[in-house]
């Protein structure tokens, strides 16, 4: 009996030995979280006990000179602890964001640590200033109304209409101009405008709204209003000011802030979507979204190419079903939705001699002709080559999807078969080759036969007769393609 748990405690060690080491790391930073439209802030890196560095710093919103990029390395090969820095300037009101990725390698133990972060920085306008009080117009002095002149020598009847004739009206004063600068109403024709306080608006618009038309009245006839009618609208934030002239020439100025989303949308805006211009466009998708027939009949007739995009918390893409109207043909409506983990991955692992690699798990059965694109970044190197492959439960067989595929953006592109399950990999399944095993998956292998005999070797046939019964009752793994 010591003599088994030797045995077991020995190959533990040889499997899971590690190496306590002091990893590569890095960190993101602001100066500011709240700036005023025209101030600066500064984004600050800091990366620590890094030997290499490879990262960028990328920047959206109402803002100008806002990136990092580096890729260095220590002269000497050791260690060092370093922050980059670069200064930035908000260009309008909204929210800025910010984010890092990358990655830093050390010197202990070589590997690549990936380097990432995000965060944001609120813009604000600036207080509008004080509108001054007019200046009242002095009131002109009346001049004195002059005595009645009476004929001492009456001549006539008409003596009480001379008199009255020779009476003098007071001069009447001259009337104050008005100092009324306040807006009656601002309006977007075909939007609802969202009045945010006395001198904010603002509105947020598809992509595929290029122009809008403002509306403005003053409150006074007599006041004048510029800045209104027909403004063509970039890409993210625009702002627009209404100023309005008094009579007196007093002014007060109205901010109109309008945002353009960029070329993504809901699922649920897809006949938008469709009326772009662009060729292709892009549809952000939930883990709950169904593409319908409805759907793919609308992206045939347009015969647009049509990204289903799936991403995470910082609009990173994690995986990307892209359809060609073009190439549709039956339709039939099927779930994007993927997962990252084999139901049957024992049985897949196996066969495939245990390779390290990503895996794709298809939720539909039937699915149109499409082409994925699955983000690798904390698994594969841009510039790496790596295989496809899907795993066919009928035959247990792995068979080849695609070859050769370079790693381009942190994404790996194939086109879809019959396969349910995925799997990339940097290295080669030869289904007709013995030698699937490396070394290291020898002894784990090994490792796992000798464990299973020692510590359940009564319960060996009851496991496998549970087993066998399982897997009778797993349905059809194979995915059907609708051409």
């Amino acid at each position: 009996m010591k003599k088994k748990i030797m045995i077991v405690l020995l190959l533990f060690g040889l499997i899971f030995q590690t190496k306590i080491v002091k990893a590569a790391s890095g960190s993101l930073s602001v100066s500011s979280r709240n700036v005023i439209v025209g101030n600066s802030f500064t984004v600050s890196v800091y990366v620590n006990q890094a030997a290499a560095w490879n990262f960028h710093v990328t920047s959206s919103g109402p803002v100008s000179g806002c990136t990092i990029k580096q890729a260095d390395a220590t002269a000497d090969a050791m260690n060092t602890s370093k922050s980059f820095q670069t200064t930035c300037t908000a260009t309008g009101a909204g929210t800025i964001n910010i984010s890092l990725s990358g990655d830093v390698t050390g010197v202990e133990d070589g590997n690549a640590v990936g380097l990432y972060g995000s965060t944001t920085v609120t813009v604000s306008n600036p207080a509008p200033p004080p509108t001054p009080a007019p200046t009242p117009s002095p009131s002109p002095t009346p001049s004195p109304t002059p005595a009645p002149s009476y004929n001492p020598t009456p001549s006539n009847n008409n003596n009480s209409n001379n008199r009255n004739n020779n009476i003098q009206s007071p001069v009447t004063a001259g009337e104050e101009k008005s100092s009324n600068a306040n807006i009656k109403e601002i309006s977007i024709e075909n939007f609802q405008l969202k009045k945010n306080d006395d001198v904010n608006y603002s509105l947020i618009v598809n992509h595929i709204v290029e122009d809008i038309t403002i509306k403005a009245i003053a409150e006074d006839e007599k006041s004048s209003v510029k800045g209104a009618g027909k403004v063509k609208l970039k890409v993210g934030d625009n702002k627009f000011e209404i100023i309005v002239t008094a009579e007196n020439g007093d002014t007060k100025t109205y901010y109109v802030n309008v945002k353009r989303k960029e070329n993504e949308y809901p699922i649920s805006d897809i006949d938008d979507a469709l009326k772009e211009k662009d060729k292709i466009v892009s549809i952000i998708i939930k883990d709950e979204d169904k593409i319908t027939k409805d759907i793919l009949d609308k992206i045939k007739k347009s015969k647009k190419q049509v990204s289903f995009k799936k991403v995470d918390d910082e609009k990173n893409d994690i995986y990307t079903w892209t359809i060609d109207g073009n190439k549709l043909g039956q339709l039939v409506e099927f779930s994007p939705k993927i997962n990252f983990e084999f139901k049957r991955k024992d049985k897949f692992d196996t066969k495939a001699g245990f390779r390290t690699g990503k895996y794709i798990e298809l939720s539909s059965m039937k699915i149109p002709k499409s082409t994925l694109k699955i983000n690798v970044k904390n698994t594969f190197k841009d510039g790496e080559k790596v295989n496809v492959y899907y795993y066919d439960e009928d035959k247990n067989e792995i068979v080849l999807v695609k070859d050769n595929i370079i790693v381009k953006g942190n994404e790996v592109e194939f086109t879809t078969t019959k396969g349910k399950n995925y799997f990339i990999t940097r290295a080669t399944i030869d289904k007709t080759s013995k030698n699937y095993f490396k070394p290291l998956a020898i002894i784990e292998s090994v490792a796992l036969v000798v464990l299973g005999i020692l510590l359940f070797q009564k319960n060996g046939s009851k496991n496998e007769s549970k087993y066998n019964s399982d897997n009778s009752s797993k349905e059809d793994k194979t995915v059907e393609i609708v051409e």
